[in-house]
């Protein structure tokens, strides 16, 4: 079936969401990565992970607020006096009784020169990097949904040519047989024949159990059998050219996204760091009440008191200037895997952009050498019946169309995986790249349900603005410390194949 005529991905009517748990076969590509995106264990983990994370920026605007504790103490007390009248007699007194006392303490943080927005900050990066890694576990699970797919369609088509050459071969031992009673052929002929025959059956066994594990990796990433599967629709978004692949991965890939996050969030360490160094200041005040003395049951004390309190670090023994080389190493460390994540994903795109090429070039050498050997092969058997060629000639080529056939497949295979990894590499394989009109996990939805509870309005108002407006300087993009060599001027992307993997 010819790319062009196979219908476009998610063109089809979606299954009720309410019978979704009935799926148990899955015979087309997008209802793989449907169920793949929806039930994967691995990327539902990293779901539940990310959410854990928006927590982390609920905890840290929470210390822009007021903490209140009390505390309560309840105890029996005996003392016992000794001492000695103007005599020198000895006198004793003792005391006993049960005395008990309550404090309510509220601290509330009123400017931390940055140390509590840089905490924010870095919650905030952490989400961040959370999000570009569950951007990369969703492609990935996409990929591998495509690859498990695409493995059971190739392994079956390979069980078929092995099950087609077998079913040549029979017939080639079937005619040898005949002829060899008529003396026709040699028992030589007929012991090839017969040991290409059972290389066969070997090879069909073979193949069966390649599609037996095929199978077995389709239900682990997807959680459902393979049915009869449809041929495989194309894939939207390929660059035409490989300058077009690169920008748009420098801009969307989630490696270099999430290399830039983890950048922020060891920066925002490193200022941290610094502001550990600055002043503080905070209030505090403190309700107590309890009995005065347990001699005295009668008497109770109640006090209030409130203090403002500027805390100036002077000496810690040099203990937060190594902290703050510490995070500057750190951050520097970060700061070149920004490199090596545009390496990284330069190379993807390249190399992936050239076995996409390859594939495809190699795809049209291939239909035109099975072409020609299904043609040699028709000839060679009449030719062999006539006298004209001999059982080995008809064998080899029977065996040069059995290869020729397996390449091709494995050719339109490799052809389609280096489209996916392609897009993969340039961040364009998420399930809504592939159908804007799917029903995709929005993390906002959790992250705005959860970011604002650790606010205490209007408590946390001052503080969190003095900490944002006076010692939080505007976030800065960081850049790639170096310079991407020019790209190679490269062939323009091949056509597409004429027929679907």
């Amino acid at each position: 079936m010819a790319l062009a005529l196979a219908p476009p991905l998610f063109a089809r009517e979606r299954p009720d969401p309410a019978q979704a748990e009935a799926v148990t076969t899955v015979t087309d590509l997008p209802t793989a990565l449907e169920q793949a995106y929806e039930r994967n264990p691995a990327l539902l983990a990293e779901r539940s992970r990310l959410k854990a994370t928006d927590e982390q920026v609920a905890q840290a605007r929470s210390q822009y607020g007021p903490q209140l504790n009390i505390t309560g103490s309840y105890g029996y007390n005996y003392t016992k006096y000794e001492t000695s009248n103007f005599l020198g007699q000895p006198l004793t007194e003792t005391s006993r009784g049960w005395s008990g006392t309550v404090s309510a303490i509220l601290d509330q943080p009123v400017f931390t020169f940055g140390r509590l927005a840089w905490n924010e900050r870095q919650a905030l990066g952490n989400v961040d990097f959370q999000r570009e890694r569950l951007r990369l576990i969703e492609m990935q699970t996409i990929r591998d949904t495509i690859e498990g797919y695409l493995g059971v369609r190739r392994d079956s088509a390979q069980l078929g040519i092995a099950q087609e050459n077998l079913a040549l071969l029979d017939r080639q031992f079937s005619e040898n047989s005949e002829r060899f009673v008529y003396r026709e052929v040699t028992r030589n002929d007929l012991d090839q024949v017969t040991t290409r025959l059972e290389q066969a059956r070997a090879t069909l066994e073979s193949a069966r159990g390649a599609l037996g594990r095929s199978e077995a990796r389709f239900v682990q990433v997807i959680g459902a059998n393979a049915g009869e599967l449809a041929v495989l629709p194309d894939l939207p978004g390929l660059p035409q050219t490989l300058e077009d692949a690169l920008v748009a991965a420098e801009t969307l890939s989630p490696v270099i996204r999430a290399a830039q996050a983890r950048e922020k969030i060891s920066h925002s360490a490193l200022n941290g760091a610094r502001a550990d160094l600055l002043p503080s200041v905070s209030t505090r005040g403190v309700a107590t009440y309890g009995r005065v003395s347990n001699l005295d049951p009668s008497r109770y004390q109640q006090e209030l008191r409130g203090d403002v309190t500027v805390t100036v670090p002077l000496w810690d023994s040099r203990r937060n200037y190594s902290r703050i080389r510490e995070a500057k190493d750190a951050n520097d460390a970060d700061w070149r895997l920004i490199d090596q994540a545009f390496r990284d994903v330069r190379a993807d795109v390249t190399g992936n952009w050239a076995q996409l090429n390859a594939s495809r070039a190699a795809i049209r050498r291939l239909e035109a050498a099975v072409a020609a050997a299904q043609s040699t092969y028709d000839s060679s058997v009449i030719q062999q019946r006539a006298g004209a060629r001999s059982t080995s000639d008809v064998l080899d080529l029977a065996r040069d169309l059995l290869n020729a056939k397996a390449s091709l497949l494995n050719a339109r295979s490799d052809e389609y995986l280096a489209r996916a990894a392609l897009l993969l590499a340039m961040g364009k394989l998420g399930l809504g790249d592939l159908d804007p009109n799917a029903e995709l996990y929005d993390p906002e939805k959790h992250y705005y349900k959860v970011d604002d509870s650790g606010d205490t309005p209007p408590f946390n108002y001052i503080p969190a603005t003095l900490d944002r407006n006076f010692a939080l300087p505007k976030p800065v993009e960081r850049d790639p410390r170096e310079t991407a060599p020019p790209v190679q001027p490269s062939e323009p992307l091949e056509p597409e194949p004429t027929e679907a993997p």
